[in-house]
């Protein structure tokens, strides 16, 4: 009966187990995903701010 027992609580605590790694595996997916996005958004804006300084530098001083 304890065989029995353990045995099946062996597969519960490894079905958990996988659980919480794929779970895992899902939450750093996303927080992978949303630090890409913020990176790609931060060079976006980076670009955006260099081409817009590069326009009103030209209209002020134009060559």
């Amino acid at each position: 009966m304890t065989t029995v027992l353990s045995k099946i609580a062996a597969v519960l605590r490894s079905d958990r187990g996988a659980l919480s790694v794929e779970y895992g595996l899902i939450l750093t997916g996303i927080v992978g995903v949303g630090m890409a996005v913020i990176a790609g958004l931060t060079a976006t804006e980076t670009t955006l701010t260099g081409l817009f300084t590069g326009v009103n530098a030209e209209i002020e001083m134009p060559q």
